[in-house]
C-alpha cells in the first residue's frame, strides 16, 4: 500500500505479509527462561508467571536446549541441571518444571544482571534459533539504562517479553521487545493466561524465514525510516506488518527476502497499490518515533543531540506526541490567580495503588525446611533415659506455672491501689494522654523531603480585620472522691455552655479496698466559652494535670476554599459544556469529567466541614479518678504485698481448678483407653516371644 502525502512528493508506504502455515521440519532453538520472582510478583501473579514458564518448558522438544533462571535480587537455577544450556530431555524438563513449582516471591527487582546472564547464555548459538523469554511485570526504574547496556547485545537473539499483572510496565517491556525483534504480550489476569500462551507458543515456534530484509524496485525508499528497524522472523500464521517512508511517483514493488529453517532462499513480491489511507503515515510515525526514541536511550555523546533534533520535528511535522513535545495548556481566560506572594515549590500528587498490588510487601519469606529423617526406634536404656527426661520436662513446667502465678499476683500486688503505674504518670507533667494526641490535629504523611521550600504564610491584611483560625486540643486530669458524680455535673457544665460530649467510657478502679470507677470523658466545647467552662470545673475538685495547645490553620482553611470555589468554577463550566455539547461523544466526555470534578468537590466540602468543627469547638481529654489510697513502706507493707500476692496465687489456681474440672471425665476415658491399648500390645509382644520356633537337637 503506498500512500501520498496531501503536499510534496513524499509518502508512506505500509507491506503486510500473511505467511501460510509451514510443512517444514523445525530448526533447533537456543530458549533462555528468566522468570521474575520479585515481592511486586506476589500473589496470582507468581502462580500465573509459573504456569507460563511450565507451558514454554512443555513445548521444547529433544533437539531443543535450554536453560530457566529465576531471579529477584538474586539468580537461582534448577538444581540437578548444568550451568549453561542443556538439552530438553523428558529427565531435563522435569527437573525444571520441578524447580518452577517451588518457586515463590521474595526479594527485589535486578533486571541487567538476569537479561546479561541470560543474552551470555545464548552468545554461541550456531545454526539455532536463540530465544530469549521473559516473564516480569516490569516494574523498574532504570528502563533507559537497561536498553542503553544491552541493546547492542539484543541484536543476536529473539527477545519475547510476557508481561503479568493488571498494570503491568507494558511500554518497557514493548519496547524491549521491538528492539530483541520478538514480540510482548500481556496477561492482566489467570482468565486470559491460555489466550496469551497459544499466541506466545506460536511466536517462539519454528519460523518459516529468519533474517528477512527488505528491497524495493521501482520505489525510491528514503534510508532509515523502515519501522520495525529489526524485522521480525516470518512465523506460520503470524502476520507481519512493515511500514516506512518513499519520495516520488507512487509506483514499484517492494520484496521481502529471508532464509528458510534448512538454508534455502525465500522471497515474496508484492506491487504497490496507491491509496488514500492517511491513518497508515500516522501509524508509522508512531512506530518510527518509539524506534527513534529507543536509539536516543541507547545513544551516548553528540548523537543524543541529533536524534533529540529529528524526533522533535517528526513529532511536529505528523502531528504525533513524543517525549520532547508534551506540552501543558494553561487555561487563562479569567486571569485568576489562587495564591499570590508565595514561594515556588514542588508538589507530589498521590495516587491509588494498582490493584492486586501489596503497598507493604514483606522483607523476606523463610524457606521452606525439608523434612527430617525419622530416628530410628530407641533400645531399652533409650525409653528410661526419655522418660527420665518427660519426668524433669513436667517438673520444670510445675515450677514455671508457679513462677509465673506467683508474679502475677506480686504484680497486681503492686497495682492494686489507684491505677496503673502507665496510667498514674500519664499528665503528671503536663502530658496528654493518647486520646488527646489521637485527636489533636497534625501533619498528614508525604514526601516532604522533595519540597524545595516552604511557603511562607500570607501577611495580614492592612486594616487588621485578618480573622485567623486555631484549632484548641487540650487534656485534663482529675482527682476526686466521687468521679461518676462529678463527671455528670462537668457533662452538665459542658452541656450549658452549648458544648457536647463525643465519649464516656467507665472502668473500675484498679484498687482492691476502693470500687470506684476511672471515668474517661472526651468533651467539645465552644472556643470562646472554653476559659470560662475550664475555671468552673476546677472548682469541682482536684486539677492533677492540664495541658491546652493551639493550632493555627488559617492557611489550610484558605487553601481548602481555594480548592472548593476553583473545583465549584470547573463544575459550572462542565454543566455549561454539557449543556452546549452537540453530539453524544462531547456529552459523555464532559460527564466523565463532571463526576471526578464533583466527587473531589463533594470531598473537599467534607474537609471543610470537618476543620469548621475542629476551629469552633474546643476538643478536651478529661481523665477523672478517685483520690489513691496511701500504700505502706517498709516491712509491714512488704508483709501486707506478700499476703495480697498469696491470695491472688491462690484465686488463680482456684479458677484453673474450676476451669479443668469438667475436662476431667474426658481425660478419665483417654487415659484409660491408652492403658488399655499398652497393655494389650504388651500381652502380644510377650505371647510371640513364648510361642516363637524352639531349636531341635
Amino acid at each position: 500500500m503506498l500512500v501520498p502525502d496531501a503536499d510534496g512528493d513524499e509518502g508512506t508506504y505500509q507491506l503486510t505479509v500473511l505467511p501460510p502455515a509451514s510443512g517444514a521440519p523445525p530448526r533447533p532453538r537456543d530458549v533462555v527462561l528468566l522468570l521474575d520472582r520479585s515481592h511486586s510478583m506476589a500473589g496470582w501473579k507468581i502462580v500465573a508467571a509459573r504456569r507460563v514458564s511450565t507451558r514454554i518448558v512443555d513445548t521444547l522438544s529433544s533437539t531443543d536446549r535450554f536453560a530457566v533462571l529465576t531471579f529477584g535480587d538474586r539468580i537461582d537455577r534448577a538444581g540437578g541441571l548444568a550451568d549453561g544450556l542443556v538439552e530438553a530431555s523428558d529427565r531435563h524438563r522435569y527437573r525444571a518444571i520441578e524447580h518452577l513449582a517451588r518457586v515463590d516471591a521474595r526479594g527485589d527487582t535486578e533486571l541487567l544482571a538476569p537479561l546479561r546472564q541470560g543474552l551470555s547464555l545464548l552468545r554461541g548459538s550456531q545454526g539455532r534459533d536463540a530465544v530469549l523469554v521473559l516473564i516480569t511485570d516490569g516494574q523498574v526504574g532504570n528502563e533507559d539504562q537497561l536498553l542503553r547496556e544491552l541493546s547492542d547485545e539484543l541484536q543476536h537473539v529473539r527477545v519475547h517479553t510476557v508481561g503479568v499483572d493488571q498494570a503491568v510496565n507494558a511500554g518497557f517491556l514493548d519496547r524491549l521487545a521491538n528492539i530483541g525483534g520478538g514480540h510482548c504480550e500481556l496477561v492482566e489476569s489467570e482468565d486470559r493466561l491460555d489466550e496469551a500462551m497459544h499466541a506466545m507458543q506460536r511466536r517462539i515456534g519454528a519460523p518459516l524465514a529468519h533474517s528477512l530484509a527488505l528491497h524495493a524496485e521501482g520505489l525510491n525508499t528514503i534510508a532509515d525510516t523502515a519501522s520495525p528497524v529489526r524485522l521480525p522472523d516470518l512465523l506460520p500464521g503470524v502476520p507481519l506488518a512493515v511500514t516506512g517512508r518513499y519520495r516520488g511517483s507512487a509506483t514499484g514493488t517492494l520484496t521481502l527476502r529471508g532464509t528458510t529453517g534448512d538454508g534455502g532462499d525465500w522471497s515474496v513480491t508484492v506491487a504497490g497499490q496507491r491509496r488514500e489511507a492517511p491513518a497508515v503515515t500516522a501509524h508509522w510515525a508512531r512506530a518510527h518515533l518509539r524506534d527513534l526514541e529507543d536509539r536516543f536511550a541507547a545513544a551516548a555523546g553528540g548523537l543524543r543531540e541529533d536524534l533529540e533534533k529529528r524526533i522533535v520535528d517528526t513529532s511536529l511535522r505528523f502531528n504525533v506526541l513524543s517525549r520532547f513535545t508534551g506540552y501543558v495548556a494553561l487555561d487563562s481566560e479569567d486571569n485568576r490567580v489562587v495564591t499570590e506572594g508565595e514561594v515556588q515549590h514542588r508538589v507530589i500528587q498521590p495516587v491509588e495503588t494498582p490493584a492486586g498490588w501489596d503497598r507493604w510487601p514483606p522483607r523476606g519469606n523463610a524457606g521452606a525446611r525439608g523434612a527430617e529423617p525419622a530416628a530410628k526406634a530407641p533400645s531399652a536404656t533409650a525409653s528410661a533415659a526419655v522418660a527420665r527426661t518427660i519426668k524433669l520436662r513436667n517438673a520444670i513446667a510445675v515450677a514455671i506455672a508457679g513462677v509465673v502465678l506467683v508474679g502475677l499476683g506480686w504484680a497486681w500486688s503492686l497495682t492494686r491501689d489507684g491505677l496503673p503505674v502507665t496510667a498514674r504518670d500519664s499528665g503528671v507533667a503536663g502530658k496528654p494522654s493518647a486520646t488527646a494526641d489521637a485527636t489533636a490535629p497534625g501533619t498528614k504523611g508525604g514526601i516532604t523531603e522533595n519540597t524545595l521550600a516552604a511557603p511562607e504564610a500570607p501577611a495580614p491584611p492592612p486594616d487588621g480585620t485578618y480573622k485567623r483560625d486555631i484549632v484548641t486540643t487540650g487534656s485534663l486530669q482529675m482527682v476526686v472522691a466521687e468521679p461518676v458524680q462529678l463527671a455528670d455535673r462537668l457533662v452538665s457544665e459542658v452541656t450549658d455552655a452549648g458544648g457536647r460530649v463525643d465519649s464516656r467510657s467507665e472502668r473500675s478502679g484498679t484498687s482492691s479496698r476502693s470500687g470506684s470507677p476511672v471515668v474517661n470523658l472526651v468533651v467539645r466545647i465552644p472556643a470562646d466559652k472554653l476559659d470560662a467552662v475550664l475555671a468552673d470545673v476546677k472548682k469541682l475538685g482536684a486539677v492533677r494535670s492540664m495541658s491546652i495547645n493551639h493550632a493555627d490553620v488559617t492557611s489550610q482553611r484558605v487553601d481548602l476554599d481555594a480548592r472548593i470555589e476553583a473545583l465549584q468554577t470547573s463544575v459550572n463550566r462542565l454543566l455549561e459544556l454539557m449543556r452546549r455539547a452537540d453530539n453524544t461523544a462531547d456529552l459523555l466526555a464532559a460527564e466523565s469529567s463532571l463526576t471526578q470534578r464533583q466527587a473531589e468537590l463533594d470531598s473537599l466540602r467534607a474537609q471543610r466541614a470537618t476543620l469548621g468543627d475542629q476551629i469552633s469547638y474546643a476538643t478536651i481529654n478529661v481523665n477523672i479518678s478517685a483520690e489513691p489510697t496511701v500504700t505502706r513502706v517498709g516491712f509491714l507493707g512488704a508483709l501486707d504485698r506478700g499476703w495480697h500476692s498469696v491470695l491472688s496465687a491462690a484465686y488463680g489456681i482456684m479458677l484453673t481448678a474450676g476451669f479443668l474440672l469438667p475436662w476431667l471425665p474426658v481425660l478419665a476415658v483417654l487415659v484409660l483407653a491408652v492403658v488399655l491399648v499398652l497393655r494389650r500390645w504388651s500381652f502380644a509382644q510377650a505371647s510371640g516371644a513364648a510361642s516363637g520356633p524352639t531349636t531341635r537337637s
